[in-house]
């Protein structure tokens, strides 16, 4: 439960809210486990740089979208002091994926079909 209350902490003010219409950040809201996180669906820049620091990674290649999703909560944990939250980031975002509104899986999705994050899964 610790690894939980300290990664919904430092999810919760990573990125501010913004409006789904603009190109900016905007906080998406997933709920498991009796806790509230707020995860950023990332700009097109901010997900091509992840999916270039991560693309050697073999990990979830079949679905692209919860990769980027996976990619953007193991950048939060990996910036953060606690390395038992890195052994646990599979097991957290694979739950909150799967637990997730559409809304925000569709997101992710979205930015799939962006051309700047289709080239940087492709290369």
């Amino acid at each position: 439960m610790c690894c939980l209350k300290t990664l919904c902490a430092l999810c919760s003010n990573y990125f501010s809210q913004t409006n789904r219409e603009s190109n900016q950040n905007m906080t998406t809201v997933v709920r498991f486990n009796n806790f509230t996180f707020t995860i950023p669906v990332p700009t097109s820049s901010q997900a091509c740089t992840l999916l270039y620091q991560y693309k050697k990674s073999k990990e979830f290649k079949n679905d692209p979208s919860f990769l980027l999703f996976y990619l953007v909560l193991k950048n939060l944990i990996n910036n953060s002091n606690d390395p038992q939250l890195t052994q646990d980031i599979v097991y957290i975002a694979s739950y909150a994926w799967r637990s997730a509104e559409v809304d925000f899986r569709e997101a992710y999705e979205l930015l799939m079909e962006d051309d700047n994050v289709k080239n940087a899964l492709e290369n």
